[in-house]
């Protein structure tokens, strides 16, 4: 048997913690006093009605002003001269009557082609003799345009007068009997359209020093002799030329003359309008021949020869020589129309002024069937060259 095992001690009880005293109540603070209460704000007087404004009667609507202004009317200020109502005088001045008041108005010289702006109740600068077809219109406050007023007259101030010395042109042989001569196409002769610039000056009043102009009055030259030499009229193109003369203290107004100059025809270079394709020989083909000459000039007159292919029929085909007044040909429906190696040489052309042109050299080209355009086309080697 087991001895018993002694008690342990059992531990002193803690004393307790004495008790806190309870804090002391804090005293109640003391009532605020109500603020005393705002008097209300007494209530401002309601302002009156304004009185609605009557309305408007509407205005009636205003048609526009559609109605056009009266014609204005012309008249020469002076005619000089021995007959004062033949409508030839040196005084050009032109007065205009009946102008609306704040209306506008202008007016033409050349038969309206072109217009000008009106200024006061005159025409005063028409410097140049020769003969008018003078038109004036005015145009009121609305828009509205009159009528034109027409009036034709003839300055004449004595001024000398000019002409070509020769009008040249396109030419051809006329036949007569057994006799052939070479003569300008009817139209042409007096067309203004010239290779030779020497113009003829005439009414030049003996021992009178006459100058002539180039640009319209700014610059002058004086002339010597009756002509203007060609030399003298500069590079192709269109030109107006004054000319006036000084006898003594007495100067005369300008003439005026006008032409075109042209003194070389351009060379044409042949050329197909559609290319299908370009063959191993590096020659152009097409199913739809169409020839195009380059550097044709409008009006100009076009001759070409045409060389090789193969007739419908198979045989060969003959030389045909072409012309026409066009800067192309089309060669389907011709009755020699070819198939195969063609080409066109000698083309050339001769201008309204005259020029002819250098003949081209050879235009090689190949005409094929519709059909066999595509399977050439398709056989065309890899070296060819395409444009």
């Amino acid at each position: 048997m087991k001895p018993v095992e002694p008690v342990k001690p059992v531990d002193p009880v803690k004393p307790i913690d004495p008790v806190k005293p309870i804090d002391p109540v804090k005293p109640i603070d003391p009532v605020k006093p109500i603020d005393p209460v705002k008097p209300v704000e007494p209530v401002k007087p309601v302002e009156p009605v304004k009185p609605v404004e009557p309305v408007k009667p509407v205005e009636p609507v205003i048609p526009p002003d559609t109605a056009p202004p009266a014609k204005v009317k012309l008249s020469l200020k002076r005619d000089t001269g021995t007959d004062a109502n033949d409508g030839i005088t040196s005084d050009s001045t032109i007065a205009v009557y009946g102008l609306e008041e704040g209306a506008a108005w202008r007016y033409s010289l050349d038969g309206g082609e072109t217009w000008q702006t009106g200024s006061g109740s005159e025409i005063s600068d028409i410097r140049v003799d020769g003969t008018y077809q003078v038109q004036v219109i005015q145009t009121d406050k609305a828009g509205n345009d009159s009528e034109a007023s027409a009036l034709a007259f003839t300055r004449d101030t004595g001024a000398p007068k000019l002409r070509l010395k020769s009008d040249t042109g396109r030419t051809r042989w006329v036949q007569s009997g057994e006799t052939q001569t070479l003569v300008i196409e009817p139209g042409l002769e007096q067309d203004g359209i010239t290779r030779d610039g020497t113009l003829v000056v005439s009414g030049l009043k003996e021992k009178a020093i006459w100058q002539f102009s180039l640009d319209e009055g700014r610059s002058w030259q004086v002339g010597n002799g009756n002509e203007i030499p060609a030399e003298d009229m500069g590079a192709d193109g269109r030109k107006t030329v004054w000319v006036r003369q000084q006898d003594g203290d007495n100067e005369s107004g300008v003439s005026s003359f006008s032409f075109v100059l042209d003194t070389q025809a351009s060379d044409l270079v042949p050329r197909l309008k559609t290319v299908d394709s370009w063959n191993s020989e590096k020659q152009p083909v097409s199913s739809k021949p169409v020839i195009v000459f380059d550097g044709y000039e409008e009006g100009a007159y076009v001759t070409w020869a045409w060389y090789g292919g193969i007739a419908a029929d198979g045989t060969p085909a003959s030389y045909e020589g072409g012309g026409q007044s066009a800067g192309e040909r089309s060669l389907e429906g011709q009755a020699s129309y070819r198939y195969g190696e063609q080409r066109i040489n000698g083309a050339r052309q001769e201008d309204l002024a005259g020029n002819r042109s250098k003949s081209s050299g050879d235009f090689y080209f190949f005409v094929t069937a519709p059909e066999e355009s595509t399977e050439l086309l398709k056989s065309v080697s890899s070296h060819a060259i395409f444009p």
